[in-house]
């Protein structure tokens, strides 16, 4: 240990210097305080690096409730019409059979620009033995548990009513009979001469 103010050595239990008399106490004391101050200035930076840590987690916590309120509402929508039946097939459910009848399938729910409740389903299959992928809109009315089939496309092109008859019933024939090659259309025209 050194004298602050002439550089003198020093015991380490000396009180006051013997070279210039100064007292060490009051070095000591400001060594204190320094050493406190550096001390709460470093705890004021722990506190708000804390504070900013604690309020990313929640802004990330609040962004994942919202997101998943957002697939659980969504989901309802699309069970209504994966879980329904058709009244000619009551025994099947549209998402058994057109995963069973589709490659690829897939769902989704949206609003319409009218504000309707929509769940659209696509996924590929063979028409005229051609790869096509096929595309169904539902529109619901998810508080009286009811939807219908009121648009149908193939690669872009928007089909008949007739069309979307046929190609429902080829979907669920086939997955109730299991006699035919899921997912191959090339017969719908004659299914539609039946109608």
């Amino acid at each position: 240990m050194f004298c602050e103010k002439c550089g003198a050595a020093l015991d380490d239990d000396a009180v006051f210097c013997p070279n210039c008399g100064a007292s060490l106490k009051e070095a000591d004391d400001e060594e204190i305080k320094k050493e406190s101050e550096t001390a709460v200035g470093s705890e004021k930076k722990r506190n708000s690096g804390v504070i900013i840590a604690l309020s990313i987690t929640g802004g990330i916590a609040m962004l994942c409730l919202m997101v998943g309120m957002h697939i659980y509402n969504n989901m309802k929508y699309i069970d209504l019409v994966k879980n329904g039946s058709p009244k000619l097939y009551p025994d099947s459910t549209y998402g058994e059979a057109f995963e069973n009848f589709f490659s690829d399938p897939e769902w989704e729910y949206f609003k319409s620009t009218e504000d309707e409740d929509i769940v659209e389903f696509s996924g590929g299959c063979t028409y005229m033995d051609e790869p096509v992928t096929a595309t169904l809109q539902f529109d619901l009315d998810y508080e009286k548990g009811r939807f219908s089939t009121e648009y149908f496309e193939m690669d872009g092109e928007e089909q008949s009513e007739l069309m979307t008859m046929a190609i429902l019933a080829k979907v669920f024939s086939e997955y109730e009979n299991e006699d035919g090659d899921a997912g191959v259309l090339n017969d719908l025209e004659e299914d539609t001469d039946d109608w």
